[in-house]
């Protein structure tokens, strides 16, 4: 019985996966990860692993977000300023993040192009 809920928990989440590359922010996200991990095998070292786990913090902030839209859009289809204010503050969080993933992949690229201060 355990490995049957295992199994499930599986097809779950690659579920959810499929669903979120649907959207076009996490396709876009997904190249991040991709350069990232290009970035590792170019350029190894610490901030440049923290970049990549800064892209699949990032892509998983993405499911969030999109599971939080869907979820408002689903209470209620209609404008509405408090549904706005949750869809923006999910949105806030993703800015963050790639706002930190530009600051990291500039000194990694900085630190190989000898542009650190």
């Amino acid at each position: 019985m355990k490995n049957k809920n295992l199994l499930d928990a599986f097809k779950n989440s690659k579920n959810g996966l499929h669903e979120l590359f649907t959207e076009k922010a996490a396709k876009r996200e997904a190249w991040l990860v991709l350069l990232s991990i290009i970035t590792v095998y170019l350029y190894p070292n610490f901030y440049s692993i923290l970049l990549f786990v800064i892209s699949i913090l990032l892509l998983s902030f993405e499911a969030i977000n999109t599971s939080i839209e869907k979820l408002c859009d689903h209470i209620t289809p209609t404008v509405n300023n408090e549904i706005k204010k949750i869809k923006d503050l999910a949105a806030g969080a993703i800015l963050l993040l790639v706002m930190l993933y530009l600051i990291i992949f500039l000194l990694v690229i900085g630190k190989y192009l000898h542009l650190e201060a």
